[in-house]
């Protein structure tokens, strides 16, 4: 991703702004700021560092040794730079594969795990997502079961994130369309105990994707206005492609394009024809052979994308665990602290957990010591009984020895004498 943002500081105690090209290289972990042809710095996305989107283009990427002040052309093109960047953060990444890059974990986990061990709590999914993200289902029910078993995957659901200026939804196929919060709609899935793994997968362009992100947008209007894809589940058409998961795992494709019955959709069908009215997806692609598993990183290299270099990101799993929870607002209080603050707020939250974690260890120390205590009185109250008993009896025998000898003094040298 690359692009010219204005970086905006300070020098000799005058605000300043310059205009900087700046490319982020994924494959490497490096951000290049570029005046023309000549490289003025680079930051190294594997250190420490946290991104803040504020303003109406405006963001701060904070690492260790400074913070950058950086304005977009336009608030959607900040949001890019946040969502691409946000991999590279302190939270967004796990401390095996911090070094890993979207394009070559993307090619790793082809062959290897689909799993990355990524965590997001699920309150900062509407920082970071944007229309065209996927999130994949494992859920409990009986029918969850069975889609896992004909398809061979531990995914049996999945719906297409929609953006729009005031909020943030998912469209699933639930038997018919459903667009709802997508907050709520995890927030039910989790209460209800109805789903036990979430994963958030990000849809990447070469270039920004805007024009590909609307015509989703445009395209999911004209679904919900025509109320199209409410027809009964396609049977007929799901079961070849069941079939021919046995044999390969490939999507199947046509010679020329194909025209999708968006009367009678399902799920995965659903996002496929989606990405197709994108351009995204081949047009040749048969949507009845999409099934959820195909939208996970072990099966990337099936998919037909053709549009802008798109490509899914690595799998994030959401969470909402208390303690995933206590970090990501940590983290975010220390986002949203000024800069000239943040050190001093970081040092506060380390000072508390430190204090806590002495208290703990003083507890420890003072139960510890109560036993050492018990167990030195125990062990000396043994000892000081087993030498006195010994010492008695020294003692009186040594009177017996003495009062023997006294008495054979007194008798054989009297009568020698």
């Amino acid at each position: 991703m690359e692009g010219w943002l204005r970086k905006h500081g300070r020098l000799c105690g005058a605000a300043s702004s310059k205009r900087r090209h700046f490319v982020l290289d994924s494959t490497q972990g490096v951000l290049f700021i570029r005046n023309g042809k000549t490289l003025v710095h680079l930051i190294n996305l594997h250190c420490p560092m946290a991104v803040r989107q504020h303003g109406k283009g405006r963001f701060d990427i904070i690492c260790a040794s400074r913070a950058y002040e950086l304005e977009a052309p336009d608030a959607d093109e900040a949001r890019r730079w946040v969502s691409a960047l946000l991999p590279f953060t302190v939270g967004g990444r796990d401390g095996a594969t911090a070094a890993a890059d979207e394009r070559g974990s993307f090619t790793r986990m082809i062959t290897g795990n689909a799993h990355t061990g990524l965590r997001m709590w699920v309150g900062d999914l509407e920082n970071c997502c944007d229309t065209g993200d996927l999130i994949l289902f494992s859920t409990k029910d009986g029918g969850a079961s069975a889609i896992r078993f004909f398809t061979g995957s531990e995914w049996n659901h999945v719906g297409i994130v929609l953006r729009t200026a005031s909020r943030t939804l998912i469209l699933e196929w639930a038997g018919g369309l459903y667009l709802s919060d997508l907050r709520s709609r995890l927030a039910n899935y989790w209460k209800n105990g109805d789903a036990h793994i979430f994963t958030y997968r990000k849809l990447h362009f070469e270039g920004s994707g805007a024009v590909a992100r609307k015509q989703i947008l445009q395209f999911v209007d004209q679904l919900i206005t025509e109320g199209r894809g409410n027809g009964q589940f396609p049977v007929a058409d799901v079961i070849p492609g069941w079939l021919g998961q046995i044999v390969s795992n490939k999507i199947q494709t046509n010679s020329v394009a194909i025209d999708d019955d968006l009367e009678r959709l399902f799920c995965s069908k659903t996002v496929a024809v989606c990405y197709k009215a994108a351009g995204v997806l081949k047009a040749s692609v048969d949507t009845n052979s999409v099934f959820p598993k195909h939208f996970s990183c072990k099966y990337d290299e099936f998919m037909q994308y053709q549009v802008g270099g798109a490509r899914l990101g690595r799998e994030i799993d959401l969470s909402f665990e208390p303690s995933v929870r206590v970090r990501a607002v940590t983290r975010n209080f220390l986002r949203a602290t000024l800069p000239s603050k943040r050190f001093a707020a970081a040092l506060r939250i380390q000072r508390a957990f430190r204090q806590r974690r002495a208290r703990r260890l003083a507890l420890q120390r003072r139960r510890l010591g109560v036993l050492k205590r018990a167990r030195k009185y125990i062990t000396g109250t043994l000892a000081e009984y087993f030498v006195s008993v010994a010492h008695r009896d020294i003692m009186y025998q040594l009177e017996l020895v003495s009062r023997a000898k006294q008495q054979l003094l007194d008798g054989h040298l009297v009568d020698d004498v």
